[in-house]
């Protein structure tokens, strides 16, 4: 792979970022407005009225949308990246702003979904425990990760930001 090839690459990247975006903001809409796609949510939800799908829906979605401003942000940096113009400060500052948001998103992550077990009020119910076991381990896993990947591209944000300047400073020479 060469250089000549990033714009093309970066093209690419973008339809997936769109592609993410749109899974992001349907998906908490999807699971509890029309949970009667999902076997397992609508066996769950089948008596809930609409308020109570949309009170789910607003408890559970603010993680997913704080991941899809993050991604907006890195549309931002396939942009420059599409221009050739990679050492730049607005790629600097897309890719943190991209970190930052999946920073946030992780740890949005578990008081949503605590405030959604304490909505739901789960009873002594077997399923409705054992569900909730398995999803703590799937949260503890996702907000890890998330915290994970985030810090990782706030480091190279950083050390894409030195380089910058390094560039920056070498052009003055000439």
């Amino acid at each position: 792979m060469s250089l000549t090839d990033l714009p093309r690459l970066a093209t690419r990247l973008r339809l997936l970022v769109w592609l993410g975006i749109m899974l992001l903001v349907t998906v908490p809409a999807l699971m509890w407005l029309a949970s009667d796609l999902a076997p397992r949510w609508g066996q769950m939800t089948a008596d809930w009225t609409w308020g109570d799908r949309l009170i789910a829906f607003l408890l559970t979605a603010p993680p997913y949308w704080v991941a899809a401003l993050g991604l907006a942000q890195f549309l931002g940096f396939c942009r420059t990246v599409a221009a050739a113009a990679v050492f730049t400060p607005a790629a600097v500052k897309s890719l943190r702003r991209f970190g930052g948001a999946l920073i946030a998103a992780a740890l949005l992550l578990p008081p949503s979904r605590l405030g959604l077990w304490v909505y739901i009020g789960f009873e002594a119910g077997t399923e409705a425990s054992a569900w909730g076991r398995v999803n703590i381990g799937q949260i503890v896993l996702s907000s890890g990760i998330g915290l994970v990947i985030g810090l990782a591209v706030l480091v190279f944000a950083s050390i894409l930001r030195e380089a910058t300047r390094l560039a920056d400073e070498n052009a003055s020479f000439f």
